[in-house]
């Protein structure tokens, strides 16, 4: 073996870190209103969902390294029960859950499908949306999903795709941060959160620092 050669695994989830920085900046540039009964704006609908998929893909690729570093091989085992039987009763499995089930929503959009109307308070339901559950939807959405409400159980997260706005994107990031903050407890290998630098907003800063202001 050539002595200059070393070691290589392939995790992709630090290399998001830019672009998550860039879309959290480009959103706040933007008007942050928040969502009516139906929806956000389009502005603010895109760049959220975009922060949550990304932030929640970098999330998977950190679990993924965890599994590789602990030699966990078996390839059916997904993140999530990976997490859960790995570290069994920590109670940041509930909070994963909950990503997964958001970042599954945007990425499969799911579709529901109701009657609108403008009053005074502005676009509201004129009756109650259905969700096309035989189309769209697992376990993980049931289990999580208060319904009347189409917000998640732990972290009121809209699970209603239009309506994922600004404030579901913080909440992810967070959440995010607590699992990958985790990680780094039990192992640095797993990940080395806490030295993530970020160019934000004209100056390099701590990740950690950036989310916690947000």
């Amino acid at each position: 073996m050539n002595e200059n050669s070393s070691g290589y695994v392939s995790i992709i989830g630090e290399a998001l870190l830019d672009p998550i920085i860039s879309l959290i900046e480009k959103a706040q540039e933007g008007r942050l209103a928040g969502a009516n009964e139906v929806q956000t704006s389009v502005y603010e609908n895109g760049y959220s969902c975009s922060i949550i998929l990304l932030t929640v893909v970098l999330l998977e690729s950190f679990i993924t390294r965890t599994k590789y570093v602990m030699g966990v091989s078996n390839k059916d085992i997904n993140a999530l029960a990976f997490f859960k039987q790995t570290f069994e009763g920590n109670s940041l499995y509930d909070i994963l859950y909950e990503l997964f089930v958001i970042r599954d929503i945007i990425a499969h959009n799911h579709v529901w499908e109701g009657q609108v109307l403008w009053d005074e308070e502005g676009l509201k339901f004129n009756s109650t949306p259905i969700h096309h559950s035989e189309g769209y939807g697992d376990s993980k959405f049931r289990n999580s999903i208060l319904i009347d409400k189409r917000v998640s159980k732990r972290l009121s997260l809209n699970l209603f795709p239009t309506r994922i706005c600004w404030e579901d994107a913080k909440k992810v990031l967070k959440s995010a941060y607590k699992v990958l903050s985790f990680l780094e407890e039990e192992n640095f290998q797993f990940c080395y959160v806490s030295n993530w630098t970020v160019y934000y907003k004209g100056d390099y800063r701590n990740f950690l620092d950036v989310v916690d202001n947000l």
